[in-house]
């Protein structure tokens, strides 16, 4: 639930919510469901024609979640910045957020872009599985920096996963329809809050 701009102590809260094309992100989901091992669906149409699909399709419905925290915190305190902004021009995107928070720009360099973590696959659901419980375990003890550690390890990541080339998926099945109109949906979006998606 939301707090009300009159009981609320968060009224000054500045809210970032980075977005990204729901087909994308769903897909994009998808993917990081089976690289833990959560997941042994062969397709996401498969999955979302599972009992369950709306757990990763409703987390792209920007709109209602963007309206929730514009009525609020007001429209001038929430930011809105789409992935493929980030992914097309990182400085204007880097850009974006230094003034929303009012600091310093800065400066992106190449180490800064370069993309930390490829795609990837679970070598074996079961040792993928026992990956995700040791990283949820190093969470709730507070140790983030040895987890940081162990999730830049090549090493252990070449003992978990093998890299793949993750092509977005376009035919989602029997919601093909609904996602394509959650696409057009976010695009409209972004138009009417005056935001560049590139």
């Amino acid at each position: 639930s939301f707090p009300t701009r009159r009981s609320s102590d968060l009224f000054s809260a500045r809210i970032i919510v980075t977005t990204r094309k729901p087909s994308n992100r769903i897909a994009s989901h998808f993917g990081f469901l089976k690289r833990n091992g959560l997941l042994s669906d062969d397709s996401v149409a498969a999955y979302l024609n599972g009992p369950d699909p709306e757990r990763i399709v409703d987390r792209s419905r920007y709109h209602d979640m963007i309206e929730r925290y514009e009525a609020a915190f007001g429209a001038g305190r929430v930011l809105i910045l789409p992935l493929e902004q980030l992914e097309q021009d990182p400085q204007s995107y880097a850009n974006r957020f230094c003034d929303f928070i009012s600091t310093t720009r800065v400066t992106l360099t190449e180490q800064d872009i370069k993309p930390v973590l490829r795609s990837a696959r679970a070598r074996n659901i079961l040792v993928a599985r026992l990956g995700k419980y040791a990283a949820t375990t190093l969470r709730r003890f507070g140790l983030l920096s040895l987890l940081g550690h162990l999730k830049s390890s090549t090493l252990l990541r070449r003992i978990l996963f093998k890299e793949t080339v993750q092509d977005v998926v376009l035919d989602f099945g029997p919601l093909t329809r609904d996602i394509h109109t959650l696409d057009k949906e976010y695009e409209a979006l972004l138009i009417a809050k005056n935001v560049k998606s590139k």
